[in-house]
């Protein structure tokens, strides 16, 4: 498994590269079934786990046919154990099993499911300890309670899950610091108004930020408003999601949707959550009958967000558009600064040596080391 150990300001941050189940094909072509996944390495085996990052949980879920050969210690306990995960029940066992994060290795607790999961080995929970019952987050158990996500924009980019605070390098300039509402568990913030083009409605509903939607989704109510905004500009039907004819139309005239979040606007481009074609776009918005927004993966393409689970607060940050080729490249750099210094010091060791002593009769031939 691939996790980077970054001292940044003092503190040690884990960084583990995520995964799309799926990519997309362009900038105007909006990821419409991935969710991201963040991999785990089991300790005694080293096989990889891949499991859905989703702030809108709480459990460390696994599945109990990707274990493999791992024996994990359950509770032995009779009748059969429950959890609710993403509205669905599932049936299995609390047990503990140690992980593997780079250099550390945690004993980590964990829901055992019995039943297999779609496209992945189970779900990595970010969010409060009050919707798994008190059962700790895989950052609290870790002894955090910070932790970050950058979904890259572009095609290939890179995308990760910080775990111990944030880096500078995702974050090209800050929004706003954002109060979450954790009494429900789940990362909460209170909306103030709904803006399409020039379709406007006042809401003051709450959002819950949700890694795992692929969707932005509404009360019928502002449904209704950004499908009004859409039509002022362009011929288009609802169904599932909004479609839109786009023939000899400028996408990038596509109207902004914008969210007053605690007094702070944020502006979310069609491209974010829209697949197009030369004829027609759709635009992953969609409705549903509870009273709250689901902010989902095209908040995150636009925004990157550090949360606090201690202090239930969220800093935001526009995404920087180059953040995975920078972060990576520093890396990529500091390592070469460090061998180089490992290398050098036994070199010039050996050589003082050798001129003392008079053992070397010419300077050692060396090969230089391409880029």
């Amino acid at each position: 498994m691939l996790i980077f150990i970054i001292l940044q300001t003092g503190q040690s941050m884990l960084t583990f590269p995520l995964k799309p189940s799926s990519e997309p094909s362009d900038s105007y072509s909006h990821n419409t079934t991935s969710t991201y996944q963040a991999i785990l390495t089991l300790n005694n085996t080293g096989k990889n786990l891949s499991l859905v990052v989703d702030t809108a949980s709480s459990w460390l879920v696994i599945s109990q046919d990707s274990l493999g050969n791992e024996d994990p210690e359950c509770e032995e306990k009779e009748g059969k154990q429950v959890i609710e995960v993403k509205g669905v029940d599932v049936e299995g066992k609390v047990c503990r099993v140690d992980l593997r994060f780079g250099s550390m290795v945690k004993n980590v607790q964990f829901f055992m499911s019995f039943k297999e999961f779609n496209q992945s080995d189970g779900v990595l929970g970010l969010g409060f300890s009050r919707l798994s019952k008190g059962f700790l987050p895989l950052v609290q158990q870790i002894e955090e309670n910070e932790f970050s996500l950058y979904i890259g924009k572009e095609v290939g980019s890179t995308s990760v899950l910080t775990i111990g605070g944030f880096s500078e390098d995702y974050g090209a300039e800050k929004i706003s610091d954002i109060n979450a509402y954790p009494h429900s568990g789940v990362w909460e913030v209170s909306i103030e108004s709904v803006l399409m083009g020039e379709e406007r409605a006042e809401v003051f509903l709450f959002g819950v930020i949700n890694s795992s939607s692929a969707d932005l989704v509404f009360p019928e109510r502002e449904f209704g408003v950004i499908l009004s905004g859409f039509r002022n500009l362009l011929e288009c039907q609802e169904s599932t999601y909004i479609t839109c004819n786009v023939t000899g139309f400028n996408l990038t005239n596509l109207p902004n949707l914008t969210l007053s979040i605690q007094n702070s606007n944020y502006i979310l481009p069609a491209s974010t959550f829209s697949h197009c074609t030369d004829q027609e776009c759709t635009f992953h918005i969609s409705q549903h009958n509870k009273s709250h927004i689901t902010l989902g993966l095209p908040f995150f393409l636009q925004f990157y967000l550090a949360f606090d689970l201690d202090l239930f607060t969220i800093q935001a940050y526009t995404s920087s558009t180059h953040a995975g080729s920078g972060a990576y490249y520093t890396l990529y750099i500091i390592g070469i600064i460090v061998l180089g210094v490992i290398v050098s010091i036994p070199l010039c060791f050996w050589m003082m040596l050798s001129k003392i002593k008079g053992v070397a009769d010419k300077s050692p031939d060396y090969q230089r080391l391409t880029n």
